[in-house]
């Protein structure tokens, strides 16, 4: 842990083109992640992105990591686009901004509240790495928690097409806190799921509010409103 630790202080500053995949020539930072580089990194997720997000599209990215889908969210809306980016943790938004500035990201805005049912704080634990960071009771650190809904209904966000949220977890508060967002403006998701359980549940969830369901892997899936609930809105 301790050489892995050095390892990643030493390589922080140095930067490379990413190989292959959605993001081929971008650059990022070797430290942040081997996987990001070689161009490996969730091919099929990725793939979708490429088909869901068009020129234009305003997008949130809800647990942005260090900014790998935050970055091709950024490309594949382009100028006229918008990407939101909530990530809590220092380590992340460290990678995340610097990743955004490397690729001249200028259409994305950082937000550093985590996304959830309601306003309130929480404890957030990044025990077990950055990677998996999530709300807990024994977190060390205190973070804002604000829902989708009253973002978007205070005019302090825009409407979004698109909306990715992978929080280790906590998929289904978020859905629950984007109940009129969802309900009223129809936008597509891909979320991540962590167990079968939560799977269930936000498959229950979506269906409520009007959405049909497919997943590109067992713990991910995509969500698009049913034509009959968009022509009815």
């Amino acid at each position: 842990m301790r050489f892995k630790y050095l390892m990643k202080t030493l390589l922080s500053p140095f930067t490379v083109r990413i190989r292959a995949g959605a993001l081929q020539g971008r650059r990022w930072v070797i430290a942040s992640g081997s996987r990001f580089v070689k161009g490996t990194y969730e091919p099929i997720q990725s793939e979708a992105f490429h088909r869901l997000i068009h020129p234009g599209s305003v997008v949130f990215d809800v647990g942005a990591h260090v900014g790998y889908y935050t970055v091709l969210s950024s490309v594949l809306a382009g100028p006229s686009g918008q990407v939101i980016a909530f990530e809590p943790l220092p380590a992340n938004l460290k990678y995340l901004r610097r990743h955004l500035q490397l690729n001249a990201c200028g259409n994305v805005r950082v937000l550093t509240n985590c996304v959830g049912e309601g306003s309130s704080t929480a404890r957030f634990d990044d025990s077990h790495g950055t990677g998996v960071g999530h709300l807990a009771t024994a977190g060390r650190l205190e973070v804002q928690v604000r829902s989708l809904d009253e973002m978007v209904e205070s005019g302090e966000l825009p409407i979004p097409q698109f909306i990715k949220i992978d929080v280790e977890g906590a998929e289904l508060l978020v859905l629950r806190g984007a109940e009129q967002l969802l309900r009223r403006h129809h936008p597509t998701l891909v979320l991540s799921t962590h167990s079968d359980d939560l799977d269930r549940a936000c498959l229950q969830r979506l269906s409520e509010f009007g959405y049909e369901v497919e997943h590109l892997e067992a713990d991910v899936l995509v969500a698009r409103v049913k034509l009959a609930t968009a022509i009815a809105a």
